[in-house]
């Protein structure tokens, strides 16, 4: 159980990236000025100085996300169309007629793109709302509600009309750092049991009629002195050991609920105060993988089937089903299952050594060469001929070969481990394809000189 935890933070420093990136934003400056003042260069280099630009306000908006007051400078900002038009000046001279009818077209999509924008804004303006209402159920001011700059000059503002040190901290902002703040957990070194906690409905005489108990929260924890309700599940950090929240925790003493004297056999259980409920159907409710909590309102007989061992049980009441790896419980038209999860196992396979000196290489391989009649070509179809011969020949010079010869050959016995394609007659060449390690196919050609 966590009873508090220790601190400590690690702070950045941000001025020199935000010094780095002003020094940057003054050259990008020079450079665009320098561009546009020469035409030639200026035509060329549109789309670059766009990007520029387009970067620049990227990396800004980013800075601004963690330090809000960066880029405030009231900075006269470019056109997305102004190259355009400043290019069909340039090749046109004036706006004739054609250009007439291409500056109607941008003007209709500067005002869709304004519309565009003027949505998206509205959306955004939506999912900032909700994300301020969110945070402020958690007594925490989002900067979306009021800006730090507003903030800032509304402090000041109430500075100047309050006496001098009426203020905890001075509203002025000196550098610019971000502080990441971890925790370590401290747990008691009490022991306590873990219990998930579940209503189990307890059959009366009365039919379909059942007593419940009601925890008053899902999760328990339970030592020899001291016990702890929990809302949230406690996060299992090895089998059987789990670290819980911090939550307050109350010493036992003569008073104990109702879970508390269920869990240790009591005798005097008048905390539990149950419900008397109706049930007309079978309810079933699963714990964890392979047990379920089922509860049947009248007798029924159930079917388990374990490794063809087929048996039949009648139940009533409430169980504690635990059905096994390859076995299955049929309830009715329900049918409970454990899966095994799968394992992926590899087989080693060794291939015999292959002593290619045994290779009767003297024996001369037969070709069929026999004429081709050229009467039969079409001639039509050799263009399509010609470029699948092209396409071969590429995929040619992508083959590497490597020549061996007959001393190397002989000098070296090879285990075939790899895409080995192994003709069965010895009369004909051995190619082995090369390893996986390769991208490209590779051909060992072995020649005997």
């Amino acid at each position: 159980m966590i009873s508090n935890s220790w601190s400590f933070a690690q702070t950045f420093n941000l001025t020199p990236i935000i010094n780095q990136f002003d020094s940057l934003k003054i050259q990008a400056r020079r450079l665009s000025f320098n561009i546009s003042s020469k035409d030639n260069f200026y035509i060329e280099y549109t789309n670059s100085l766009v990007s520029l630009h387009t970067l620049e306000k990227r990396i800004e908006n980013l800075i601004k996300q963690i330090v809000p007051t960066v880029g405030n400078s009231n900075r006269i900002k470019r056109g997305l169309f102004n190259p355009l038009g400043s290019f069909i000046k340039v090749i046109t001279g004036n706006l004739d007629q054609n250009a007439e009818k291409i500056d109607e077209k941008i003007k209709l999509l500067q005002e869709n793109q304004n519309k565009l924008k003027s949505d998206a804004i509205n959306q955004y303006s939506y999912d900032k709302l909700e994300v301020a209402i969110s945070f402020s159920k958690l007594n925490t001011l989002h900067n979306s509600i009021v800006n730090p700059n507003e903030l800032l000059s509304e402090i000041k503002n109430v500075e100047s009309h309050l006496n001098p040190d009426r203020l905890p901290i001075s509203p002025d902002i000196k550098d610019f750092n971000v502080i990441f703040i971890l925790e370590l957990p401290l747990v008691e070194a009490d022991v306590y049991q873990y219990f998930n906690l579940h209503p189990l409905p307890i059959p009366t005489n009365h039919n379909q009629t059942f007593f419940v108990n009601i925890p008053h929260k899902p999760y328990l924890a339970l030592s020899d002195v001291k016990y702890s309700y929990m809302d949230q599940r406690c996060e299992e950090i090895s089998p059987d050991e789990y670290l819980c929240q911090e939550a307050r925790t109350t010493f036992i003493e003569n008073y104990l609920p109702c879970e508390v004297q269920l869990i240790e056999y009591s005798t005097n259980i008048t905390s539990c105060h149950p419900l008397e409920v109706q049930l007309h159907a079978q309810q079933i409710t699963k714990i964890i993988d392979g047990k379920w909590l089922v509860t049947v309102p009248i007798p029924l007989k159930s079917s388990t089937n374990c490794q063809n061992l087929k048996e039949t049980v009648p139940i009533f009441g409430s169980y504690l089903l635990e059905v096994l790896v390859d076995c299955k419980a049929k309830i009715q038209s329900t049918t409970l299952e454990s899966f095994k999860p799968s394992r992926l196992s590899f087989k080693e396979v060794n291939l015999p050594i292959l002593d290619l000196s045994l290779i009767n290489h003297n024996q001369s391989m037969p070709y069929d060469l026999s004429s081709l009649d050229l009467n039969i070509i079409n001639v039509k179809t050799s263009k399509d001929i010609k470029e699948k011969l092209h396409e071969q020949k590429k995929k040619l010079e992508e083959i590497t070969c490597f020549q061996l010869t007959r001393e190397e050959l002989h000098s070296h016995k090879l285990r075939v481990q790899h895409f080995v394609t192994l003709f069965s007659e010895l009369d004909r060449p051995l190619h082995f394809l090369g390893t996986a390690l390769s991208a490209k196919l590779i051909i060992i050609n072995i020649n005997f000189t």
